[in-house]
This record gives structure tokens, C-alpha cells and sequence, in this order.
């Protein structure tokens, strides 16, 4: 064969390359390599051409042989990369680029692609030093600024982040992804409102931007906009059902506003699409819509693999034992919020002998009078919204904090990066996500044998630490207001058995509300009293009602209210019942508190069995039904049973004082005792295991 002819195919081959057919291409390039095996330039369009159809490790293959010849080749090089950051081999392929950018100190297209795989292992600061020598290189390309603004924008400094973005607009004024970055950025802000416009502007350059009909529909929805985020979400699901995360974001919000038209086909193709390992819902609107752990599990891990790509970090810790133990707790909640409700005294119990006790707050600010008292109850209270994870898990490093404890998880706003870092030596789960976390960077989650039973480990990445009671800490100086309302004047009719539930209505099921409009039958005159958390949902529970045949009075809607007068009003009250398969949490506690007894379901999975926990601890589980069907059976049989309703209740005023459930010293105590049991195995190099201490 001439070398005419040679030349022909590698042109040929180079032709259909330019034109996207690249079956022909790669036809074309064989037979070129068929009579020049070696050849630098055949090599290299071979594994150019591999690697567009999608075959990496030939690619790959290719680009070894041209190195052995030519190892200073960097366009070799920086294909290579290409073709390992396609297979997720982000840690190699960095090592391709830098090669590559030894040999050529001005490869504009390498700082841009080693930028973009920095960012993707979470590595924020080396991708800036990327995007600014590439930058320094052509600063005309709306892409690089593009970038830059995403980089400053994961690492919190989000007045940098828009300064890039207008950079990129400035160049670019119609990129739709500029505008979505800047509404990512306000977003983060808390600036909702300019959040939706710039995924306006966004939208209305490319219509067909599924991302930001997703984040738009998220903005929308913490905007409490509920039918205006309905739309967004399905506009995107018209256009990819299967984006990331959608189905779950959707469904959450359909429960949230108690809308169950679409609730038993979406909720079999969510639970179809974990077991099959797709990225489709967030773990927490999962815990309402299933019992199954294994499920929590692989919903977890999902998000954790999407969210993180990097490995996990590690870091060599002194293990030597020091005068004071240093706990760190970290929450975005450090305010007037549920979790805070609940933990407020074991930060002020502490022992100080042996224990400093140090707040990292990333919650935005708050000035409430629950806010006060927590900075009054920690030795230090360290605001770190405004850093990055890594930035934070170092800080606490240098603090000397030898256990960290995540009071968010997987929750609103949580910082699981934090924990990725490497915040402490031992790591804890623990009161904000009554589930697994799905990672390897927590080593324990703090529990109790009702909620994860020896059988249930297997569903926990995190070793179980065993409080003896309830995993549950409570504030035994909740105040309780002295007002005292009238049924009147809370809508309540005074002749009626009231039944209540105060949990949030995504935790309202089309199942248990079947069960309760029964329990409502079947005791004459009786009445339902649900907390009102919007008016879409109260509309739909309504209907709902009617659907069920129980009349539209029988639903009374409780508007929220400070918590001590939310707390006075549940006296008024007769029984609550609890949600399955999510319990309620501190809902039942607040419920307890106030002497009102909760009718509680045990479930299969951890937040399914928080009611049964907390009873326990009080010794009422005379209260906990082990199913549906025994549930509806004791509501009806309480309400019809007053003398025996009103034993429980004085048992309830009883046990609150000689019971666990509400002694935070005893409860602040054993926890110390799990804390200091994980120190002991920490210092004699001995890895995370399941650990229990017994009643102090």
C-alpha cells in the first residue's frame, strides 16, 4: 500500500471524526494503523476516536503506546486524562494534566479540564488555581469565569462567586448555565426571591433546562410557593423523568401539600429505581413513604456517591489521652427549631471537669431567645456559615476536637462535606436524621435497642453506640405557657373526644389517614386536630375527608404558634396519634411533656420506632401497637374508655418524674459514658465497633 494511500485513511479518518460519525472514523484509522502501528499521529487519533465512541481503556491502551515512544507528547497526555476522568479515575487523570502541563506550561484547554476535575472531587481550591491560569491565558471565555464563580460558590465566598458570574455575563449575556450559577449562588444566599429570577432568566434563554426547573421548583418550595413549585418540578419531569433526584423532590412535595392523585404509581417507581441504584430521590422524604432500612440505606449511599466523588480522608490523630475531652457539636439548627428544642440542657449539663463543649454553627442567623441561651451554654459558639467544609473541618482540627458530633445529617441544610474532611478523630450521627448517613466518614450513630435492633445493623454504615433508654435527649426545662386557652377559642367543639396529630403533613400518609378517618367513625362526634402547615394541604386533607365520608367539620387546623403556647394548647387535647412509618420525634415528646398521651405504631426502620422509644423510656408502652390494625383498635378504645384514657394520663404525670424519658441529667450522663467509651477505643487503636453503656 502506498504511503499516499496511508495518508488518505488518516485524513479520512480525521473527516468523519469532525463530522461525528465515528464508527467510519474508527473503520478509517485501522486500516491506517494496519501498515503504520507505530505511527505518533495514527496513535493518537485512534485514541481520540476509542474514546469518543466511549471506549476509554482502548483509548487509553493507545495513548500508552504513543507515550513509550514519545512520553513528552502532552496532547497524549491530556487525552489520556480525558479518557481517565471518563472513568471516574479523577485522581489519576490529575496526574495526566499535570504531566501534560510540565511539558507545555500554556495548555489553555488543560488548566480548564484539570480545574473541571479538581472540582469534581470536591477539590474547590486547586480548581481555582486552575481556572485562574486559565484565565490568565484567555480571559474572553465566558466558560473559564463560569467556572471560577462555581468553585467560589462551593466554597461559601459567594460575593467572589457573582463577581465571576457577571465576568462570564459580561462576555456571554445569553449563557443560561451563567444565569443558573447565579441563582445557585443567591440561592445559597437565602436570597430566594432573586434566586427565581435568575432561574428565570435562565429559563427563558433555553426552556429546555431541566436543572433549573429542578432548582427552580426547590426555591419555589422553600418559598412555601407550593403550586408554582408543583409546576416547575413537572416541567422538568416532562422533559427527563429521570434527572436526578426529581422523582423524590416531587413526591415530597405532593405529600407536603397532602396531594395523592400521582402519590401510588410515583411512590412504585421511586422504590423500583432505588433498588435498581438510581439517583432519584434525597434520603429524608424517603422515610415517609417506606419502612424498609435497606432502602434508607440505598438511598443514602446514592446521595453521598452523587454528592462526594472524592475518597474518603484520612488523617493521622494523636491518640495520646489529654486533661479534657473536646466535643464538638455541628448543626445548621441552633435556634429556635426542633432539634435545639430537644438538646439545649445536655450542652449546659456537661461535665466540665472532664468535658469543653464547643458549637459550630452554619445555620444563617438567628436571634432568638433559644439562640441566646445555646451560646450561653457551650464554651464556645463558632459561627462557620461562611467557610468552606474542608475550611471547617480544619478549624476544628486545630481546635483539638477529638469528637464531633453532626446534629443535621441529612436534613435541611446539612454539611456532611464537613464530616468528609475530617473534623475529628471519632465522628457521630447523631438526633438531626433518624437514619444511617449511607458514608464511611461517620463512626458511630448514637441509637437505642428499640430503634436499630441487633438484626437492623446491617443497614447502618456507622458502628451503633446503645444509650440505655432512649436515644433521645429532652429539655426538662421546656417552658410550657400559662396561658390558658379555651376550646372556643381554638376552633375545638366541648363535647368531643379530641384526637390530634401535630407532625408535619408530609408524614401524613394516604395509608394512615385511611386509618384515622376509620377511628373517626367509629367514635360518634369525635374530631381530628392537625397542625396547618399550608392552606393547599388543609384544602386536600378536606377533600380527602369527604372522599372517606367524614364530614369537613370533623377537621380542626391548629396554626402554628410560639412553642410554649403550642405546648399549652395540646392540654386541650385527648389523644394523639402518630404517623407511620415516620413517627413523630419531637413531636411526641412535646406532646408527653404537656401530659397528652400519644398512640404510637412501632415500625420496620429507625424513624418508625422513635414513638415506641420515647414510651418506653417513660413506661407507657401500653401505648405502642406492634400494627395498623391494633392501632386503629386501641385509638377507638381509649376514646370510648375514659376512666381507663384518664389512668393513662395520671400515669403519664407520674412517670415524667420518676421515669427517664425526661431526666436530662441521667440522660447527659450516659451519653458521656458513650463518649468516653469511644475515646477508650480511639486510644488504645482500636477501630469504631458497636458499643452500649448501662444505666448510670
Amino acid at each position: 500500500m502506498t504511503a499516499k494511500l496511508n495518508s488518505y485513511y488518516l485524513n479520512e479518518a480525521a473527516l468523519f471524526f469532525e463530522r461525528g460519525d465515528y464508527f467510519s472514523a474508527n473503520i478509517s484509522i485501522q486500516k491506517f494503523l494496519e501498515h503504520n502501528p507505530e505511527n505518533i499521529d495514527g496513535l493518537l487519533t485512534q485514541g481520540i476516536i476509542s474514546s469518543a465512541l466511549g471506549n476509554h481503556q482502548s483509548a487509553i491502551k493507545s495513548f500508552d503506546i504513543l507515550l513509550s515512544a514519545d512520553p513528552n507528547n502532552s496532547v497524549a497526555l491530556f487525552s489520556k486524562a480525558n479518557s481517565l476522568f471518563d472513568l471516574k479515575s479523577y485522581l489519576q487523570a490529575i496526574n495526566c494534566y499535570e504531566s501534560a502541563l510540565n511539558i507545555n506550561h500554556n495548555y489553555f484547554d488543560c488548566y480548564l479540564n484539570k480545574g473541571d476535575t479538581h472540582f469534581a472531587v470536591n477539590q474547590f481550591e486547586e480548581a481555582l488555581l486552575c481556572f485562574d491560569m486559565a484565565i490568565a491565558l484567555n480571559p474572553k471565555s465566558s466558560d473559564i469565569w463560569n467556572n471560577k464563580g462555581a468553585s467560589h460558590n462551593e466554597l461559601r465566598q459567594y460575593d467572589d462567586a457573582l463577581s465571576a458570574f457577571q465576568c462570564a455575563l459580561n462576555i456571554n449575556p445569553n449563557n443560561a448555565k451563567t444565569w443558573a450559577n447565579i441563582a445557585n449562588t443567591f440561592a445559597n444566599l437565602g436570597q430566594l426571591h432573586k434566586a427565581n429570577s435568575a432561574y428565570d432568566e435562565a429559563l427563558a434563554i433555553d426552556p429546555r433546562f431541566v436543572g433549573a426547573y429542578f432548582n427552580k421548583g426547590n426555591t419555589l418550595f422553600a418559598l412555601k410557593l407550593y403550586e408554582e413549585a408543583l409546576r416547575s418540578y413537572k416541567n422538568a419531569f416532562s422533559l427527563n423523568e429521570n434527572y436526578p433526584f426529581l422523582k423524590g423532590a416531587l413526591l415530597h412535595l405532593s405529600m407536603s401539600i397532602c396531594s395523592w392523585i400521582d402519590y401510588p404509581e410515583l411512590k412504585l417507581q421511586l422504590l423500583e429505581d432505588i433498588k435498581n441504584g438510581r439517583s432519584v430521590t434525597p434520603p429524608l422524604p424517603l422515610l415517609s413513604i417506606t419502612p424498609s432500612e435497606l432502602l434508607h440505606l440505598q438511598a443514602a449511599q446514592t446521595w453521598i456517591a452523587n454528592k462526594f466523588t472524592t475518597r474518603i480522608i484520612t488523617k493521622n490523630f494523636d491518640k495520646s489521652l489529654k486533661p479534657k475531652i473536646i466535643l464538638g457539636y455541628f448543626s445548621a439548627d441552633f435556634y429556635n427549631h426542633a432539634v435545639s428544642n430537644l438538646i439545649a440542657e445536655v450542652f449546659e449539663l456537661h461535665d466540665r471537669y472532664r468535658f469543653e463543649v464547643i458549637a459550630f454553627s452554619y445555620g444563617p442567623p438567628r436571634s432568638d431567645s433559644l439562640r441566646m441561651r445555646l451560646m450561653q451554654g457551650f464554651d464556645q459558639f463558632i459561627d462557620i456559615e461562611n467557610i468552606s467544609d474542608e475550611a471547617a473541618a480544619k478549624l476544628s482540627n486545630d481546635l483539638g476536637v477529638d469528637i464531633a458530633i453532626d446534629l443535621t445529617g441529612l436534613t435541611k441544610d446539612g454539611r456532611t462535606g464537613i464530616f468528609l474532611f475530617r473534623a475529628a478523630p471519632i465522628q457521630i450521627n447523631y438526633l438531626g436524621y433518624p437514619g444511617t448517613i449511607g458514608s464511611g466518614f461517620y463512626d458511630y450513630v448514637i441509637a437505642d435497642p428499640i430503634l436499630i435492633p441487633e438484626t437492623c445493623r446491617k443497614f447502618y454504615t456507622e458502628k451503633i453506640a446503645y444509650l440505655p433508654n432512649t436515644y433521645q435527649a429532652n429539655d426538662s426545662q421546656r417552658p410550657i405557657s400559662n396561658i390558658n386557652f379555651t376550646k372556643e377559642e381554638l376552633g375545638l367543639p366541648n363535647d368531643s373526644f379530641i384526637f390530634c396529630c401535630f407532625n408535619n403533613n408530609f408524614k401524613i400518609t394516604p395509608e394512615i389517614f385511611n386509618i384515622w378517618m376509620g377511628i373517626l367513625k367509629s367514635v360518634d362526634g369525635s374530631v381530628l386536630w392537625l397542625l396547618e402547615d399550608n392552606q393547599i394541604a388543609k384544602s386536600n386533607l378536606i377533600t380527602e375527608a369527604l372522599n372517606r365520608g367524614v364530614n369537613s367539620d370533623r377537621l380542626i387546623f391548629a396554626k402554628r404558634m410560639p412553642s410554649s403556647e403550642h405546648l399549652a394548647r395540646q392540654k386541650l387535647a385527648d389523644l394523639f396519634l402518630d404517623t407511620s412509618p415516620y413517627n413523630a420525634h419531637t413531636t411526641c415528646s412535646d406532646a408527653l411533656w404537656t401530659g397528652l398521651p400519644v398512640l404510637t405504631c412501632k415500625g420496620e426502620s429507625f424513624a418508625g420506632r422513635v414513638g415506641a422509644s420515647l414510651l418506653n423510656a417513660l413506661d407507657m408502652n401500653v401505648l405502642v401497637t406492634n400494627n395498623l390494625e391494633d392501632y386503629k383498635f386501641a385509638a377507638v378504645q381509649l376514646a370510648l374508655n375514659s376512666d381507663y384514657l384518664a389512668e393513662i394520663k395520671l400515669k403519664i404525670s407520674q412517670n415524667k418524674i420518676t421515669m427517664p424519658l425526661f431526666n436530662s441529667e441521667l440522660f447527659t450522663k450516659n451519653l458521656e459514658s458513650l463518649y468516653l467509651k469511644m475515646i477508650y477505643r480511639h486510644s488504645n487503636c482500636l477501630p469504631p465497633d458497636h458499643i452500649a453503656c448501662s444505666e448510670t
